[in-house]
């Protein structure tokens, strides 16, 4: 019997910011937020059937079901696809 196909997804906060300037520019629980419906939503489009659970902790990684272990650099190009694109970041109203 095969097993359910599985997708997950770590991100951290701290992947997504490190090394950026001017960080007080931009709401960072929420773009870190955004960021992962994004790319739960891409992933969902690609594999319907698989299990996908994507989250925000403290680690960067990528795991698969053993038969998807083949798609993780697809997966991975994904990940690095939807930061490039920085669609998930959240500007900081600074109305004062």
């Amino acid at each position: 019997m095969i097993d359910k196909m599985f997708i997950k997804v770590e991100y951290s906060e701290n992947g997504l910011f490190n090394g950026w300037d001017q960080l007080d520019s931009y709401d960072l629980a929420e773009s870190a937020k955004v960021y992962g419906e994004k790319l739960e939503a891409v992933l969902r489009r690609g594999w319907p059937a698989a299990d996908i659970e994507v989250v925000q902790t403290v680690n960067d990684q990528v795991r698969c079901s053993s038969d998807l272990e083949i798609e993780i650099p697809v997966i991975e190009a994904i990940v690095a696809d939807i930061y490039r694109q920085h669609g998930w970041l959240i500007v900081l109203n600074k109305e004062t």
